[in-house]
């Protein structure tokens, strides 16, 4: 929440439906964010994956970013 363009952060965890195809060592964290037009310390979503990722680097946690969609697709047809 520090970043101006988050508007909330949610679901932090994991679905409890037995067709997840993540296993249990895996976390979803989702975040919101304002309008581009209302960002303030990034210009595009490349930037402010940069940092983002930069500010998380100590977390000693794998951090992937992507669209909620988009990421549930892949693990559901990687073999």
């Amino acid at each position: 929440m520090e970043f101006p363009e988050v508007r909330r952060d949610e679901r932090i965890g994991r679905p409890e439906i037995a067709t997840d195809p993540m296993g249990p060592d895996h976390s979803d964290t989702y975040v919101f964010l304002k309008p581009q037009t209302q960002w303030t310390s990034a210009s595009s979503q490349a930037e402010l994956t940069a940092k983002l990722s930069a500010r998380l680097r100590d977390t000693r946690m794998g951090i992937a970013f992507s669209q909620p969609v988009k990421f549930r697709m892949a693990e559901l047809t990687r073999a």
